[in-house]
């Protein structure tokens, strides 16, 4: 899901700086057809939370132009166009804080794009609290390792720190995402704790 709300269209003299917020929900993988290319708008994304992988690149393959009634076109960056993927494309891991900048006629897309610390933390609390029938917040703030892979890690080598030698895990999100949280977790956050075996 992508949610924007455009706020202004500023002229600083050759060239508009158009500012907008922007949410991008969580994506596994992405859609067909979803490299963008703005043929006149620079882009410049700030993060502001939750992390995400960005692909871009000026080799657009089967880039196709987008109407002049499409409401991109019409409201928001112009004319462009939409490819199907980016030929050797450069590829940059995002994180709250990070600032971004697109040339015009540069190809873009988000292949990724991670749940944040909240959502996690909501997730978590739903979980926790039907199966201990209580409020759980406050605990799962306190003790469940979440957000990013790197908040999951930063959380478990503070339990280290703390004198934590024996460590046992659960997934608690939706019983449904257990499988897909095992292998996430596995693939992207384990590499990050290969630090505890040295301690």
């Amino acid at each position: 899901m992508t949610d924007i709300r455009h706020i202004a269209v500023i002229d600083i003299g050759k060239t508009n700086v158009d500012i907008a917020v922007v949410y991008r929900g969580k994506l596994a993988a992405p859609a067909k057809q979803s490299v963008a290319e703005h043929d006149k708008v620079s882009e410049v994304y700030h993060v502001i939370d939750g992390s995400a992988t960005l692909m871009t690149g000026p080799d657009i393959v089967d880039l196709k132009p987008r109407p002049a009634d499409d409401r991109a076109v019409r409201l928001l960056n112009g004319p462009g166009g939409n490819g199907a993927s980016i030929r050797n494309g450069v590829t940059y891991q995002l994180k709250a804080g990070d600032v971004v900048v697109i040339p015009a006629g540069t190809g873009h897309l988000f292949t990724r794009i991670d749940d944040t610390y909240e959502k996690a933390l909501d997730a978590a609390t739903e979980s926790l609290s039907q199966r201990y029938a209580m409020d759980f917040r406050k605990a799962a703030q306190r003790y469940a390792a979440l957000g990013t892979p790197q908040d999951v890690a930063e959380t478990i080598f503070k339990f280290q720190q703390a004198g934590v030698r024996h460590l046992i895990l659960d997934f608690v999100g939706p019983y449904e995402e257990r499988d897909q949280q095992i292998e996430r977790f596995a693939a992207e956050a384990m590499p990050l704790l290969s630090g505890l075996r040295k301690a």
